[in-house]
């Protein structure tokens, strides 16, 4: 198998203005990130409101997923559970359904210690026989070295790509290839590809963000692997701002971007949050998005 290289792309889930998942806008968000290049798609995942589906709807997801892609592209299943029997149980429906590979966090919202992670990762590659991302996300859950995960790697197989985020991923993504001697098929980057340039100089081999904006970061991506680093540097400079504003406000960033192109029906959340953007910065947000209308 070759390697998995490059923006694997996570399609954030549509809701009905009553808060069920909206299918038809689902399809639209895959086939548009397959069309507009992504290598890749993942989730359910953090982006795509994963701890807010039953199980039935997280099924209903991946089976829509590989539908709309048709083998176009790797499908990557995030198979995060609330405890380990529940992440095996998801792991064997998406080999079951077609999935290429999966993507897990032993935990959510709480840490964990290293036996238990040992222990998750030891039952998930157990199984099914599908190379297995590890998501190591400190803000939402364990928080795992390079040094563990390399050991995990080497312990269990098919253990083959880490996607890295939190505060200095970068230098994290360094140590795991510097220090991994093969242990991994490649590593990738994630919050929402604000770091790319620093990780693709690193040597990551991808960046899984969300599908808002997947057409421009894909032509990030494709000036950075053809060496054409000022061009990329310049292109990305154009997306900071979308960028800060969904570091800010995050899912309700993505799903108005989603809506503001008319990929989705409506922007309905069911992330719960405090805040929500107001009129002016609705408005700064809409001038951003004219500012790389032209790359649409």
């Amino acid at each position: 198998m070759s390697q998995y290289r490059g923006i694997f792309s996570i399609p954030q889930t549509p809701f009905t203005v009553k808060g069920a998942i909206d299918t038809e806008s689902l399809k639209r968000v895959v086939d548009f990130a397959v069309n507009s290049g992504a290598s890749g798609i993942v989730g359910p995942v953090l982006a795509s409101e994963f701890y807010t589906l039953s199980d039935e709807e997280h099924r209903e997801v991946l089976k829509t997923y590989v539908d709309v892609v048709d083998k176009r592209v790797p499908v990557v299943a995030g198979v995060t559970g609330n405890f380990i029997s529940h992440s095996v149980a998801l792991a064997s429906y998406a080999e079951e359904v077609g999935c290429e590979a999966i993507i897990a966090m032993p935990t959510v919202s709480r840490p964990a210690s290293q036996q238990y992670i040992h222990d998750y990762f030891e039952e998930l590659s157990g199984s099914c026989s599908l190379p297995i991302f590890i998501q190591n996300a400190p803000g939402s859950g364990s928080s795992m070295s390079a040094d563990f995960m390399i050991m995990l790697a080497k312990k269990f197989p098919l253990i083959q790509y880490v996607k890295q985020e939190g505060s200095f991923a970068s230098h994290v993504i360094s140590d795991l290839i510097s220090k991994g001697s093969g242990a991994f098929r490649g590593i990738m980057g994630g919050m929402a590809a604000k770091f790319i340039i620093d990780e693709h100089s690193r040597g990551a081999c991808g960046n899984m963000p969300g599908s808002y904006i997947v057409d421009i970061q894909v032509k990030v991506w494709d000036l950075l692997e053809a060496g054409e680093l000022d061009e990329a540097r310049s292109l990305q400079a154009r997306l900071l701002p979308i960028l800060l504003y969904g570091n800010l406000f995050g899912l309700e960033v993505s799903k108005y971007v989603l809506h503001s192109r008319g990929i989705i029906d409506n922007p309905f959340t069911r992330n719960p949050s405090t805040r929500k953007m107001d009129k002016f910065e609705r408005r700064e947000l809409d001038w951003a998005l004219s500012q790389v209308s032209d790359l649409f």
